[in-house]
């Protein structure tokens, strides 16, 4: 580059360089309030950051709280920390869980009618989409738990259909298949077994499968003699 198109360059960034200094110099107040805004913004930010940290941590120690009360069968007290996290702490992880584990202490005390109105309650409420699936496969266990069939299939039949792919899926299968027999549907119960067969091959579902279809074939033979 010639060495005149650079010094000319120099030289006109120094005159933008003064003519920043003098707007300064005769602005010198609004550039000040600029700064204080700025600082102050930082400061807030900081705060609300710090804030929020903090509403975290309360917000799993109560959970924690919960999980320690349920483990010790006091459910009283464990309902009384998810309380807490439930109308104070909606922003954070641990309300996700809370919903849930409301509806664990519920099935796990035998209270299935109300296990579900919890569930349902997550599944409504919850961030967390990645907790879904749980929602909709506890509503269904409970509504089975009650044996309440005509309920507990539609819902079953509810999760295979949006989640295909999950872990649970296959255990779903087979408490549809427990469901049709239960109710007295053994055609689609033997359809539901041989789905499962042929769905997940060289597991215990297949397994679980070949016992369920063979009791179903001891138990033909047995009705034609």
């Amino acid at each position: 580059m010639p060495e005149s198109t650079w010094v000319k360059t120099e030289d006109s960034i120094e005159k933008k360089n003064d003519a920043v200094y003098k707007w300064i110099k005769e602005n010198r107040q609004t550039v000040f309030s600029l700064i204080a805004i700025i600082i102050a913004s930082i400061i807030i930010v900081t705060v609300v950051i710090i804030n929020l940290s903090k509403n975290k941590e309360t917000a799993e120690k109560y959970f924690f709280l919960a999980q320690q009360y349920y483990g010790a069968n006091n459910i009283d007290k464990a309902l009384e920390q998810l309380d807490i996290i439930e109308k104070n702490f909606s922003k954070y992880p641990a309300y996700d869980f809370a919903l849930f584990l409301k509806g664990d202490i519920y099935f796990t005390s035998g209270n299935y009618a109300k296990a579900i109105e919890e569930y349902e309650n997550a599944k409504k409420k919850t961030k967390n989409k990645d907790l879904l699936p749980f929602a909709y496969y506890s509503i269904a266990k409970s509504y089975q738990a009650l044996k309440d069939y005509s309920n507990a299939i539609p819902k079953m039949e509810e999760f295979i259909k949006l989640y295909p792919e999950h872990y649970l899926t296959p255990e779903v299968y087979l408490s549809l298949a427990i469901s049709y027999e239960n109710k007295g549907e053994k055609q689609l119960a033997k359809e539901t077994y041989q789905k499962l067969l042929i769905l997940y091959p060289q597991t215990t579902w297949e397994g679980l499968s070949k016992e369920a279809l063979k009791r179903f074939e001891t138990k033909d033979s047995k009705a034609k003699k």
